[in-house]
């Protein structure tokens, strides 16, 4: 008895034949997209082996859903999920493993307690880790390098370099800006399989336990890189690693057992004879009992519902014209040196283009730049005289302008826009796209006025055409072409490079032609990088459409289907930032000269401030408390220093965040969380090896804001709980050590706050006599701090001259202070003689937002959003704000912090684990240089003074002594008394209909309610495919996905509500309650994202 297992999964195909209990036979490939023609082969191979042999035909088989699909008409069959298939194959093969660990091209799991006394327990990849397998090979490729000497790359890496390893587009964006520094590819590809495995461990084990031997299964076990990761990422000793080469074909044979146990039959001539067949001509007539993983009729219906692309025609070779120098001619040289390509342009006295080149960047910089110079040097030498002036931009331009010898270096935004204006004096859009960051940019009268670079989720667009074109086996000056032959293209999405993978592979898997893959990645990308990068900027009547990604008619062709006429191709398309640069260097301009070393003083008082009397001394005969430098200790830390030091405790506070907290955190970490929640796991596990007797993290349940219109102020759901989670997570209880969490309601002002410290300190068996003493001193030495913050603000504000720019940060204290969180850029922006504050040095306690936003109770947006509102009114202030990946409020308020500011110019970067500098310098020097042109002017909405509404001192005089449940219960009265207790409801007349979103039985609850006071209501229908995607294209971050559903329903009913003024904010302003993070806003939001 024979049976044959199938394993076709995104990037491979395994086969394995079982008899008797034993492995005959088995084959592993790589199909690059041609899944079914590579089976085919490999069955074919198979067949000729058996024949061989003389061992007979196979009598039973089965494949997971994807092999099943491919030949629907081979007989009954019978499919095994993933999980199954493992543990048959584990069992068969490897029966002494407790655990199983697979990293799949596309997909992950893992899967452990195996043993006889064990619990089985598993977990798969979500879709944000998904690919992780497969991101092996898109590097090697675009690197030019064979995936088969991946290992021994990884052997000969002196270092493992730190890169992001949230999903493959963070680790792509931190591999390529290393890459640009100068890093060597043995090092980043060794640090690439660091991060992979890292991923895994966090987002899929988690907390799911390791029991030993580990099964490494998948492809990866070709590769040392991830065996060595592996092995000291898990703590594995010699022995505990199971991986050889039949690991790449575990589920075959455990699909092949699968198939003997159910004896699911098959016709072995028939499955033959069907190989290499169409596969939509095999799937029409019968489905075979298939229409859980293939209904045709529909596939085939769906497909047909994509438009081709409208053809741009373009003559590449007149877009780029040169002409032969004259004997003598001076000359500027323009470098562009970027993540795919490096490009070189040569002008002359006229500014004319007397040659160029476009080189491939393949990893390595410094060598790209010296083939461009040979390609360069005989139009050099024909003019006989050397360059004037050489200038570098791009994402490698620091290490390529220290090898040139050049001080003239610009931003990759200056240098576009320069060469577009140059190019096309009209010109006053300019979208490019790169291999790695997207570019939108505002240009009047040739100066930039404002520009957006993608975020993190939107990075890597033009590199991931180069990936697909590899996996999929078409060369890359084909994609193009293809994509303007489909028929029918494939819907892919736009959220991310990742997302549009998965589509990729689950399309091909149902049998979509790459033309139509081809048209529908191209149209994906124009809807990512508008919807992701140019949002709701203003987009002008000449649109210049530049970046090497022009070379793809199916891009440009999917850009005129979005803008029509508006569309330009702007000549030297390809190398518009060297020429840019190239500009530039003729024109040689000057360098800043600001006062850096005076600017630095700021930063230095504050630090001053906030630790002082601090210095790290333990004596010997007291108990330490460690307390992390982390979250709010940025605000606490002078307040509990005091406090505990007074007590007589040692205080031990931990090392600001640094590489060895950030490598502690990777490796302790078990969950997927923010980064800062995730730093938190480093600084507490660095202070329990530190051997300290306490841990010191309040759980903030309540923040203050003095003017908020709310009752309490909430903080998000780990402000609340991460020092008990991160505590259970690194079992400090059973390590002996203390964690001191209480619970701090600061909404009720300091009373609570010095209550809870003080029973802290009984609990401590101290005094309450002595805490409450304790207390005082801890209390006021926190004031000090703050107050002086605000006086040194103050004090800056009222020196400013008229003509004087000062940038100020803007997000959470410790997103400002932590140097990991802020990734540098206060040092970056004093570096080049900056004056910069913070929110803290901004009197903005007092301003009253509750009329604007009623239902606003996340404090941090409050603080948020009235620091964006003093930079608006203020002419002198220009802010940089930066936002956390991943983190609910942050998605939320950035479409608020948008609103408010209007047309003035802001700096906005998103922060997370990428760790190189390189992205954010870019976009630093580009807001800079983009300043330059901006006239400091008094906002046109100005409200009463530069502050708001309220004066700051007076506001703060008003409020202060009033008990917070008097403020609250005037609160409700008020609401009771004006509106029927519904925010904005008293607006709305009573002859309009109000639309309700669809909330489960609430909104006939609130139906019902509203009927009975006499309103005419709506209950709009359950969400739609067409909600989720229209308001997908609204959202600019991670928005949660009702948020998303919602604003596309409203947006697109919008029109049939015309008759309501202001409906559309009323009828979602139902969902705004005290009760979660997010939903306090989304009334707000939705009046936003209205056009």
């Amino acid at each position: 008895m024979r049976g044959l297992g199938i394993d076709a999964g995104a990037g491979s195909i395994s086969l394995a034949v079982v008899e008797d209990g034993k492995l005959i036979y088995s084959r592993y490939a790589l199909h690059k997209g041609e899944a079914k023609a590579v089976l085919g082969r490999m069955l074919e191979d198979m067949k000729q082996e058996l024949n061989r042999t003389n061992t007979g035909t196979i009598d039973y088989a089965a494949g997971n859903s994807a092999a099943a699909f491919l030949f629907p008409k081979a007989g009954q069959r019978e499919m095994a999920d993933r999980v199954m298939a493992l543990l048959a194959g584990q069992k068969l093969l490897y029966p002494k493993a407790q655990s199983i660990l697979e990293i799949g091209a596309q997909t992950s799991c893992f899967l452990t307690g195996l043993g006889h006394d064990q619990v089985l327990e598993y977990a798969v990849n979500g879709e944000c880790a998904a690919g992780t397998g497969a991101f092996f090979e898109d590097q090697m490729y675009r690197l030019g390098l064979p995936l088969e000497s991946y290992s021994e790359y990884t052997d000969r890496a002196a270092s493992v370099p730190r890169l992001a390893g949230r999903c493959s587009v963070f680790a792509k964006t931190d591999l390529i800006h290393r890459q640009q520094e100068g890093v060597s590819a043995e090092d980043i590809l060794l640090g690439l399989a660091y991060a992979v495995v890292r991923n895994f461990k966090t987002s899929v084990v988690r907390k799911l336990p390791v029991h030993r031997p580990v099964l490494l299964s998948g492809g990866v076990v070709n590769n040392r890189g991830v065996i060595r990761a592996v092995k000291e990422i898990f703590g594995l000793e010699e022995g505990e690693l199971l991986c050889d080469d039949g690991g790449t074909i575990v589920s075959a044979a455990g699909l092949a057992v699968i198939a003997m146990e159910r004896k699911v039959r098959v016709d072995w001539e028939r499955l033959c004879e069907d190989a290499g067949k169409d596969m939509v001509s095999s799937c029409e007539g019968s489905c075979d009992g298939m229409a859980t993983f293939c209904d045709c009729s529909r596939e085939i219906k769906r497909k047909s519902e994509g438009k081709r692309l409208p053809a741009f025609p373009y003559e590449k070779a007149k877009l780029h014209k040169t002409r032969a120098p004259k004997p003598g001619e001076a000359m500027w040289l323009g470098v562009d040196v970027g993540s795919t390509s490096t490009n070189l342009v040569l002008i002359g006295e006229n500014q004319e283009v007397l040659d160029y080149c476009y080189i491939r960047t393949s990893g390595n910089p410094a060598r790209a730049v010296e083939e461009g110079l040979e390609v360069l040097k005989p139009t050099i030498d024909m003019a006989g005289t050397a360059i004037v002036q050489t200038a570098v931009t791009g994402s490698g331009r620091y290490l390529i302008a220290k090898k040139l010898g050049t001080d003239q270096i610009l931003d990759e935004i200056t240098a576009q826009a320069r060469a577009a204006s140059f190019l096309n004096p009209d010109a006053d859009t300019v979208f490019e796209i790169g291999g790695q960051d997207s570019k939108y940019i505002s240009v009047k009268h040739s100066q930039v006025v404002d520009f957006e670079m993608n975020k993190v989720c939107a990075a890597g667009t033009g590199s991931f055409i180069e990936e697909q074109a590899g996996r999929l086996g078409i060369p890359l000056s084909e994609i193009g072409p293809m994509a303007l032959e489909a028929k029918h293209p494939v819907e892919l999405g736009e959220r991310c490079t990742v997302l549009m993978e998965s589509k990729i592979v689950s399309e091909l898997a149902a049998g979509a032609g790459k033309e139509d893959l081809c048209a529908g990645l191209c149209r994906s990308i124009v809807r990512n990088y508008l919807n992701r990068v140019v949002v709701n900027k203003k987009v002008g009547q000449v649109v210049c459409l530049q970046g090497g990604i022009i070379h793809n008619e199916g891009i440009v062709s999917a850009f005129y289907e979005m803008l029509g006429d508006r569309l330009r191709i702007t000549p030297y398309y390809d190398v518009t930032g060297a020429y840019g640069a190239a500009l530039e260097a003729r024109d040689a301009s000057e360098k800043c000269t600001c006062d850096q070393e005076r600017n630095e003083e700021i930063y230095k008082k504050n630090r001053a401030w906030f630790y002082a009397g601090y210095d790290g001394t333990l004596l010997p005969d007291r108990k330490t408390i460690g307390i992390p430098q982390s979250l709010m200790m940025y605000k606490f830390f002078p307040m509990a220093y005091q406090y505990f030091t007074q007590l007589g405790f040692n205080v031990l506070l931990s090392e600001e965040s640094c590489e060895e907290i950030i490598r502690i955190s990777q490796d302790v970490t078990q969950e997927e969380t923010c980064y800062p929640v995730k730093l938190l796991h480093g600084h507490m596990e660095w202070l329990a090896r530190k051997g300290v007797d306490y841990m010191f993290l309040p759980c903030i349940r309540t923040i203050r804001h003095e003017t908020s219109g709310v009752e309490h102020n909430y903080g998000c759901v780990y402000m609340q709980t991460a020092p008990k989670i991160v505590a259970k997570t690194l079992k400090l209880k059973e390590r002996g050590i203390q964690i001191l969490a209480p619970v701090l309601d600061m909404d009720m002002g300091q009373p609570q706050l010095a209550k809870a410290m003080i029973q802290t300190g009984i609990g401590l068996g101290k005094e309450k006599e002595a805490c409450q003493m304790a207390m005082k001193k801890g209390a006021a030495a926190m004031q000090l701090c703050d107050r002086k913050s605000e006086e040194l603000g103050k004090e800056i504000l009222a020196s400013l001259k008229p003509d004087e720019k000062v940038l100020v940060l803007i997000t959470r204290n410790y997103g400002i202070s932590d140097p990991v969180l802020n990734m540098g850029i206060p040092g970056e922006l004093l570096k080049r003689g900056c004056k910069v504050l913070n929110l803290a040095h901004l009197q903005g306690h007092s301003m009253y937002l509750a009329e604007e936003y009623p239902n606003l109770y996340w404090p941090f947006s409050q603080h948020i959003l009235t620091g964006a509102k003093i930079i608006k009114n203020h002419p002198n202030l220009y802010a940089v704000y930066l936002t956390n990946h991943g983190c609910g409020p942050d998605t939320m308020i950035s479409h608020l912090f948008r609103e408010i500011m209007g047309e003035k110019p802001y700096l906005s970067v998103e922060v997370d684990e990428h760790q190189s500098a390189v992205g954010v310098v870019t976009r630093i020097e580009a807001f800079l240089n983009s300043l330059k042109h901006v006239e400091n002017r008094e906002s046109s909405k100005r409200e009463d003074n530069a502050w708001g509404k309220c004066n700051p001192e007076s506001g703060r005089q008003e409020r202060r002594g009033q008990e917070r449940s008097e403020l609250g219960s005037n609160r409700r009265e008020s609401c009771a008394a004006g509106y029927d207790g519904i925010p904005l409801l008293h607006k709305l007349q009573k002859n309009a209909v109000l639309h309700l979103p669809p909330l489960s039985v609430y909104t006939e609850l609130y139906a019902r309610w509203l009927r009975n006071r006499g309103y005419m209501v709506h209950v709009s229908p359950d969400y739609t495919r067409k909600d989720m995607e229209t308001g997908k294209a609204e959202s600019i971050s991670k928005e949660y996905a009702t948020f998303s559903a919602m604003a596309g329903q409203i947006l697109r009913q919008e029109k049939r509500w015309n008759e309501i003024p202001g409906g559309v904010l009323q009828a979602e302003s139902l969902q705004e309650e005290e009760k979660a993070q997010k939903e306090g806003r989304e009334g707000c939001l939705v009046k936003v994202l209205q056009p």
